[in-house]
């Protein structure tokens, strides 16, 4: 069949695409998956103390899986297109994707927070006195 060795070779090529830069950053530093696993514990004469984290692992584990998941939806989606045979229903993939994303949300949300917490905290620890209160 040759439609499934253009939707293999398609998904192949994204893939690599897709894998290059993240094989480049770990030749370039190889700590860096050490550090992407680990959660700062406190920081100690300005070095940040890393210690593993099973959560990131296990997200990461679990990234994997989806990732393999949708590449498999997509495959069968480019050869049925290469074939010229209808698709069938998609709702069902739509809401299965959905929800897939919906396992992310935790961790972009506590991002999100942290991303705008971090200049007010900046703000308060520069070393400024706290504002004078109002005798009352």
């Amino acid at each position: 069949m040759p439609s499934f060795g253009l939707a293999f070779g398609v998904m192949l090529l994204i893939f690599s695409s897709l894998i290059y830069p993240v094989v480049r950053m770990l030749r370039s530093d190889p700590s860096f998956l050490k550090k992407a696993l680990s959660e700062v514990l406190d920081c100690r004469e300005g070095e940040p103390v890393l210690v593993p984290s099973s959560s990131r692992l296990i997200a990461l584990a679990g990234l994997i899986v989806i990732l393999a998941v949708d590449g498999g939806i997509a495959t069968v989606i480019l050869r049925r297109l290469a074939e010229g045979t209808p698709l069938p229903e998609l709702d069902k993939v739509n809401y299965f994707l959905i929800c897939q994303a919906g396992l992310f949300a935790p961790y972009a949300v506590a991002k999100l927070a942290e991303v705008i917490r971090l200049p007010f905290l900046k703000k308060a620890s520069a070393g400024d006195p706290p504002p004078a209160q109002k005798n009352q």
